[in-house]
């Protein structure tokens, strides 16, 4: 019984280890950098504070041709761009299909 309960327990992971949040921006430089521009004239195009708030803190961008998705932590996060910041973030990154989708974990609150 001992052995079914510590199933997906891994010793090596039986830790927690806190990590200094990035901003978007701060990520999209280092490891995006042609997701840049867009991401600056999207800046242009919303309020500072629902750019904060809503894009700034998106866990990541991705885009392929005219296609883009969004990957957020929080499925209300999720609902607000998608009825709130659509055209804006088509316009910015110049596509014309943009998937949002909420990766969400056990340990979010």
């Amino acid at each position: 019984m001992a052995a079914e309960k510590n199933e997906f327990f891994s010793p090596k992971a039986s830790h927690v280890t806190a990590v200094t949040f990035t901003t978007l921006e701060e990520r999209m430089v280092f490891h995006h950098s042609e997701l840049v521009d867009s991401l600056m004239n999207l800046k242009t195009k919303i309020q500072e504070h629902d750019y904060e708030k809503y894009i700034n803190c998106l866990i990541s961008l991705r885009k392929h041709g005219d296609k883009l998705l969004v990957i957020t932590s929080h499925a209300m996060h999720k609902t607000i761009i998608e009825g709130r910041f659509l055209q804006p973030i088509k316009e910015a990154f110049h596509v014309s299909d943009v998937r949002i989708v909420s990766q969400t974990s056990q340990f979010n609150a």
